[in-house]
């Protein structure tokens, strides 16, 4: 607060407009798509501001995609984003870019969460070495979460995680792909 008073309040009105839209859309089954982008780029512009420097982001969407009609379930993107904060962009030394695609075709909304950082296999080791460090139910939450959407409208929530690997086979970051039924919200009244 003492560096920077006015960051600091930009942060703190940020915050409480995530909390607020949390609040708001955790009584609902699904949000447009566009209220759910609104969500992540409020999340992703303070984990920068937490980060100061260390983390970009950039959020795309294919141009056939009508963000006002499509819904989804609310915050079922944000857990694997933050992971890819914590996970990848948090344990690589230097800065780390997120990337955030929504891309469809006839039945199904793809989103692709790719980072930079140190990968699966490095993040696994580097938690493996903190002792009593938190432990995170997000991930486990969200399949659960997943898997009763599964039940209740059918097959077509699913995840897939893949290493992003050079040329050299060195590992540089994850790509995390959530596949969603494409629903319209005219389905949904």
């Amino acid at each position: 607060m003492e560096e920077n008073k006015e960051v600091a309040i930009e942060s703190i009105s940020q915050f409480s407009k995530l909390v607020r839209t949390s609040l708001n859309n955790s009584d609902k089954e699904f949000i447009s798509l566009q209220t759910e982008i609104d969500f992540l780029t409020t999340y992703l512009n303070l984990e920068m501001d937490r980060f100061r420097g260390k983390l970009f982001f950039n959020i795309e969407v294919s141009e056939n995609i009508d963000v006002e009609d499509i819904m989804v379930p609310p915050m079922l993107i944000q857990p694997f984003v933050e992971n890819a904060i914590v996970h990848g962009i948090g344990n690589k030394e230097g800065k780390g870019n997120i990337q955030v695609t929504f891309s469809r075709n006839d039945t199904f909304l793809n989103c692709i969460i790719t980072d930079d950082g140190v990968g699966r296999k490095k993040a696994n080791e580097l938690k493996q070495m903190k002792v009593g460090g938190y432990e995170s139910k997000g991930m486990s939450l969200t399949e659960v979460r997943m898997e009763m959407l599964n039940n209740a409208i059918g097959k077509g929530f699913e995840t897939e995680m893949q290493d992003q690997v050079h040329a050299d086979g060195e590992i540089n970051g994850t790509k995390v792909i959530v596949r969603m039924p494409l629903i319209s919200q005219w389905e949904i009244l």
